[in-house]
């Protein structure tokens, strides 16, 4: 008989399998890199490839009877999917153009999801050396970590995210690689604001833990893009709402998102007291 899954019992099982596969990631980051191009037209490393398969191999190992949707495993047809109750979703190296730039802001993703709501979600920046996660109602947390001839020490420190209750400017976080003329829009709503720009799901994270208070996103992305994140901020008692203010749904026929805001704790508490 086969044993039945327990999330929380693999939790540091994850972790590592995250961070093994950020480790991967960082060989091939300062060696020339052959350069492909997925059917979109996005870039393709070997290094996503790698970080792919160990995450793979690591999730049949803990879960033998995984289901998954990946930015590289994303060919499963709807009508299979749909009946699924419980499965991963993985972006195994997002950020791929701030990777091909080298300035670190890239991270390893692996969100589980249970009635097509992520209950679980890990990220790794490699480069940066640290990793966020969070379980459904037990928060979310910060870890430095430290790697030393292969090995893999959990933690340097441990901090439970909490959020920033006040602030006199907001911190505005947008996309390194992706604007577009509605960012410019949505801003000038805004009195008083610094504006800073980061790759990947780093920006889901600094939202995270009170670094920065607002992400309006209004071009395309992937649910793997953003579901580590989005349990990773509402744990922090923060929110991503698409623009008719309802919560990003999973496994839709069409993996894409629609646009969204993604808000710490201290801009929801603004927004009940500030037109924007």
């Amino acid at each position: 008989m086969k044993k039945k899954f327990n999330l929380e019992n693999n939790i540091q099982s994850i972790l590592k399998l995250a961070i093994q596969a950020g480790e991967e990631t960082l060989k091939f980051y300062k060696k020339p890199k052959a350069l492909n191009f997925k059917k979109d037209k996005s870039p393709l490393t070997q290094a996503d490839l790698n970080s792919n398969n160990i995450i793979m191999k690591g999730l049949k190992r803990i879960n033998e009877n995984f289901k998954i949707i990946s930015e590289e495993n994303k060919s499963i047809s709807y009508k299979v999917r749909r009946k699924w109750s419980s499965f991963w979703m993985i972006d195994p190296l997002d950020g791929t153009k701030e990777f091909l730039n080298k300035n670190g802001q890239y991270t390893i993703n692996i969100a589980y999801l249970k009635n097509n709501k992520p209950i679980f979600g890990v990220i790794y920046a490699p480069y940066k050396k640290l990793l966020y996660y969070a379980l459904k109602n037990k928060g979310s947390f910060k870890h430095k970590i430290i790697t030393r001839k292969k090995k893999i020490k959990l933690f340097n420190y441990k901090n439970k995210i909490e959020c920033r209750n006040y602030f006199k400017k907001i911190n505005v976080v947008a996309s390194r690689s992706h604007s577009s003329e509605q960012d410019k829009k949505w801003l000038s709503k805004l009195n008083n604001y610094n504006l800073v720009s980061i790759g990947s799901s780093l920006k889901l994270c600094i939202l995270a833990d009170g670094q920065a208070d607002v992400y309006p996103r209004f071009v395309g992305s992937s649910e793997w893009d953003i579901a580590a994140g989005n349990i990773i901020l509402e744990e922090a008692n923060g929110q991503i709402l698409n623009l008719n203010n309802n919560k990003i749904k999973y496994n839709k026929i069409f993996l894409r998102n629609k646009f969204f805001i993604a808000s710490s704790n201290s801009f929801l508490k603004y927004k009940k007291n500030n037109i924007y």
